[in-house]
């Protein structure tokens, strides 16, 4: 690393110091910062996973009925929701191959490597 370079962008070390900063009002200082400057539109996904961390804390920075905090919980609300929706998909496969390992039935990356070299 260089030195004297920074190792968040700007705009995600103040929303990272808005969802923890022990200080309430340093907190709710840079959470107003980072929401006049914020493009709510195309918010990145490195942003979009600090934010995350702020959903807790909205309420208490006074921001839960904010257009910016409102973007937030749902966001933070949806990929909960994604993420449930994805294990629920995957897991008659994960219990499938669970049942094989048990019976010592080979995993299908084993089947194909050995086929492979055949």
């Amino acid at each position: 690393m260089t030195a004297g370079r920074a190792l968040l962008r700007d705009d995600l070390a103040t929303l990272l110091r808005a969802a923890l900063h022990p200080d309430p009002a340093t907190a709710r200082a840079a959470w107003e910062d980072w929401r006049r400057t914020a493009d709510l539109v195309e918010i990145d996904p490195a942003a979009l996973r600090i934010a995350g961390l702020l959903a807790d804390r909205l309420t208490r920075l006074g921001a839960r009925e904010d257009e910016a905090g409102r973007l937030i919980l749902w966001r933070v609300r949806f990929t909960w929701l994604r993420a449930v929706t994805r294990r629920k998909r995957v897991a008659p496969v994960l219990a499938a191959l669970d049942e094989r390992v048990r019976r010592g039935i080979p995993r299908p990356s084993r089947v194909l490597q050995r086929g492979a070299r055949e």
